[in-house]
């Protein structure tokens, strides 16, 4: 892939969490700060917006509208920041944190949410996870969590993605069981991805992180472990390590794709951003 440009996020803060673009040449970046910053490819804040409780989110999403969701763990909801840059509780998520979200182009936001429970008869913290799909009015309308045998999707959910050249099928990378579950849009389980097959796998093990799919259906996916980004095609087949840090990339976190279809690679500690040419 060919890197078109690479700049260092201009925020006070130890490290960038996400990448959410805005447009061809900015994008909405959350940090460990409760601040989120619209920031353009040259680096340079063009504005910032505090998030009002304290509170870091763990994921942003620009809308279609312009509009910036994010997910507020610490008071268990998801937050509106309007095109006027007023902050506005969207919806409550009662007892689940929510993690990560997705807004589709016809108005529904899709959440993933996580529930910790301690055991009372071991040491042992339980986990409760789903992903609910909410309509325009913060209703849900659906939740998926377990397959078809009742067995549960999902440990810790920390991304998700829609695949909208793909019928829609939603892309959730977990923590929890390193793996990345594709279910369609109805919430059956497609496949699960565990790392690429032993003929082709470069690094012994799989830590995904931040996900997205692109025009063509494929699915890249952080591997923040191995600093890499693996490419798949919709039904979960593994076609290559799209970028390694033989290509430049270190300890990259967070993954976009702006209207031109480039990608935008988000390094953690460094705070620097690298857009590459994404062939189709």
């Amino acid at each position: 892939m060919e890197l078109e440009k690479e700049f260092e996020a201009r925020v006070e803060s130890d490290g960038l969490l996400g990448v959410s673009c805005s447009g061809s040449d900015t994008a909405w970046m959350r940090a460990v700060t409760p601040t989120l910053f619209l920031i353009r490819q040259t680096g340079e804040v063009v504005e910032s917006v505090n998030t009002q409780t304290g509170t870091r989110p763990n994921d942003i999403f620009v809308t279609e509208d312009d509009e910036v969701l994010f997910t507020d763990p610490q008071n268990k909801c998801i937050t509106r920041i309007t095109k006027d840059r007023e902050v506005r509780p969207w919806t409550k998520t009662g007892e689940f944190t929510p993690l990560s979200l997705y807004c589709t182009r016809d108005g529904f936001v899709i959440v993933s949410l996580l529930l910790e429970t301690r055991s009372s008869e071991s040491s042992v913290d339980d986990t409760n996870a789903k992903v609910v799909k909410f309509d325009s009015k913060g209703e849900p309308v659906l939740e998926i969590k377990n397959d078809i045998n009742g067995k549960s999707l999902y440990k810790c959910p920390e991304y998700l993605s829609v695949n909208t050249n793909n019928a829609s099928d939603l892309c959730v990378s977990d923590w929890g069981s390193k793996s990345v579950v594709v279910v369609n849009q109805s919430g059956e389980h497609r496949f699960t991805f565990e790392g690429p097959p032993k003929s082709s796998r470069r690094y012994p093990e799989f830590f995904p992180r931040d996900l997205v799919c692109d025009s063509e259906g494929r699915i890249l996916i952080v591997d923040s472990g191995n600093e890499c980004i693996h490419m798949l095609n919709s039904n979960g087949e593994f076609l290559s390590y799209l970028l390694t840090d033989d290509d430049g990339i270190e300890d990259p976190f967070t993954l976009s794709i702006d209207t031109t279809g480039r990608l935008w690679v988000g390094e953690r500690h460094s705070k620097k951003v690298k857009i590459f040419k994404h062939s189709s």
